[in-house]
């Protein structure tokens, strides 16, 4: 994984088979000791949303991405944002 750092924190990880990805993100999180509950999931796949239910954390669909919100829902997916803007109006 690689970081990059400013007023938030982005992280980028590679190197998990997408059958374990929640292995990865729990590595990420210990590695930047941060709790999950402090964490948001973000992604346009169904990989994200099964890792991010895998690993317990809460997960937005953005839907300008990969995949529909219909199959984004078909793998558990419950928040959407069609905008940047959207994920930031979810969390604040």
């Amino acid at each position: 994984y690689y970081l990059e750092e400013g007023d938030e924190t982005t992280v980028t990880y590679y190197s998990y088979s997408h059958y374990d990805m929640a292995s990865g993100v729990f590595e990420i999180l210990n590695a930047l000791n941060v709790a999950k509950e402090d964490c948001i999931f973000v992604g346009d796949g169904e990989t994200d949303a099964q890792t991010s239910i895998n690993a317990g954390i809460d997960f937005i669909g953005v839907l300008w991405g990969f995949r529909s919100e219909q199959t984004l829902r078909n793998y558990g997916a419950t928040c959407f944002a069609s905008t940047p803007q959207e994920i930031l109006n979810q969390l604040f």
